[in-house]
């Protein structure tokens, strides 16, 4: 848990040393968010752009096009899993309600559960589209679940982290605008950089010489 919580401070030191690029991206995510058309694009775009950031690579507004319009259509794909997810989820907790037995709440349970990994996935699988060069989604779910494994800790700490900044941006309005998104990107994509390398040390160390 400690190697975790020194991921966690590194990131928000970096997203600190970053604040003005973040803010660009999350302006920019505001202005191509309001056609729906262009949403997940938007997001694709914070992605692309927090990813070089937490890679540490000089970027500019050009960077978050340049996103935008390489994963438009995979950005899409991504959003239309989500929204089968949660349409396959809500449909069970419906469907079971008009039945009465203790094994509905456990069918309902289990719908639940399922729905919370999924959602619990999502911090890694975009990073993951972006680091792979096989950028299929069954691919980076599979490398989402690996990762989720591999580091429990981290993975848990992100998502507490994420949970409360979503939380504050809500009830305050204004980091919405101005930060909370790319803030939220950059974290993702630098947890996922570092639970990739831990996933590669612990290959070198299991590999016979």
């Amino acid at each position: 848990m400690s190697e975790s919580i020194r991921v966690i401070w590194e990131g928000l030191q970096d997203a600190f040393d970053s604040m003005a690029e973040l803010v660009i991206v999350n302006i920019l995510w505001v202005l191509l968010t309001v056609p729906v058309i262009t949403a997940p694009a938007a997001l694709a775009g914070a992605y692309y752009m927090t990813n070089l950031i937490a890679h540490r690579k000089p970027v500019s507004w050009r960077t978050f096009f340049e996103g935008f319009r390489q994963f438009f259509w995979l950005s899409w794909g991504w959003a239309l899993a989500n929204l089968l997810a949660g349409f396959i989820v809500y449909s069970n907790f419906v469907f079971y309600k008009q039945f009465s037995g203790n094994w509905v709440a456990y069918v309902q349970g289990i719908a639940l559960g399922a729905g919370l990994l999924w959602l619990v996935l999502q911090v890694y699988i975009f990073p993951l589209l972006i680091e792979q060069e096989d950028r299929r989604l069954r691919i980076a779910i599979r490398n989402s679940v690996v990762l989720l494994v591999s580091s429990p800790g981290l993975a848990l700490l992100l998502i507490v982290l994420l949970g409360l900044v979503a939380g504050l941006s809500l009830l305050l309005q204004v980091p919405l605008l101005i930060i909370t998104v790319s803030f939220s990107t950059f974290l993702a994509n630098w947890c996922a950089l570092h639970a990739l390398e831990s996933v590669r040390k612990q290959q070198e160390r299991i590999q016979p010489e």
